[in-house]
């Protein structure tokens, strides 16, 4: 027992109740802080800033998209919407990609696949993956995609969804076929084609039939290549794809050259490629389309 002389006399008992109420009060707040109330006005233009970056990537303004898709990155980040982040990320880098500024679309495409690797995306893992590939492709880094490329396709048994495996079998078909083997690329596009198909992404599909309408002329099987360009060329249009269409119509046109089928129709195939490639300000498809032109022009002359 605390002897009496010990105890204070509680003359003000109000005055402990108020130190009682502020302890539990301070201690709560501790504890539990409110949950940050999201910023409309913020997750408002950070959409904003999304849909115009993809206005700008629809019209091949790759600078005014990574630009764009720079700020819709800041914004979510500050939100903390990291999933939304990632995938701003993604796109920030595939627009830098083409606009050929390839360190920072690597940088990009890195800390986009960190965070879908945090937040267990494998999927957008994978997506990351084939865009590093591509970046590395464009910026002419052969050992690093060879590197990549083993590393990917020991474990591509992982990938879940078709139409990311066939996003990775169309990049390593292509890699098959300008540094491995012709046969081998021809069965890797048919994987990605069947991919492609079961997740209904037609752009895709008439990709993957283009891609492995040239391994068939790498095999000298123009019949062959001559089909699936017209089936490219077919999706191309239905999609509204321009540079997909002057792609298609340039190799219809040079496989019937090679076939020594339909002149006129080759050499007018191979024109209208040109004058596209030409309105879309692709200089290295008119170039590919004009040479095909002076050939099929010599060979009329003759």
């Amino acid at each position: 027992m605390i002897p009496s002389f010990v105890q204070r006399p509680n003359r003000h008992p109000w005055f402990t109740l108020f130190f009682l109420l502020l302890h539990v009060v301070f201690h709560a707040g501790c504890r539990s802080a409110p949950e940050p109330v999201p910023d409309p006005l913020l997750l408002q233009r950070a959409q904003e800033q999304s849909e115009r970056a993809r206005q700008y990537a629809g019209r091949e303004q790759w600078p005014a998209a990574a630009s764009a898709w720079s700020e819709a990155v800041t914004s979510y980040a500050l939100l903390n919407r990291r999933a939304e982040e990632a995938s701003a990320l993604h796109h920030h880098a595939v627009a830098l990609r083409h606009a050929g500024q390839f360190e920072a679309a690597h940088a990009a495409a890195e800390k986009a696949s960190a965070l879908n690797t945090s937040l267990g995306d494998d999927d957008g893992w994978w997506r990351n993956q084939v865009l590093l590939l591509q970046i590395d492709a464009s910026w002419n880094r052969l050992d690093e995609v060879a590197a990549r490329m083993t590393l990917l396709k020991d474990q591509q048994a992982r990938i879940q969804s078709p139409a990311t495996r066939a996003l990775f079998l169309n990049e390593l078909g292509l890699w098959q076929l300008k540094h491995e083997s012709v046969p081998d690329a021809m069965g890797t596009f048919q994987r990605a084609v069947e991919d492609f198909w079961r997740a209904h992404e037609d752009l895709g599909m008439a990709t993957a039939l283009a891609n492995r309408a040239r391994a068939y002329e790498a095999n000298r099987d123009m019949a062959a290549a001559e089909r699936d360009w017209v089936a490219s060329l077919q999706i191309f249009m239905q999609q509204g794809d321009a540079r997909g269409i002057a792609t298609a119509m340039l190799g219809q046109g040079r496989t019937l050259f090679l076939q020594d089928k339909s002149p006129e129709e080759a050499r007018e195939l191979a024109r209208r490629a040109a004058d596209n490639f030409q309105r879309m300000n692709d200089r290295a498809g008119e170039t590919e389309a004009r040479q095909w032109l002076e050939k099929m022009g010599e060979a009329g002359a003759k």
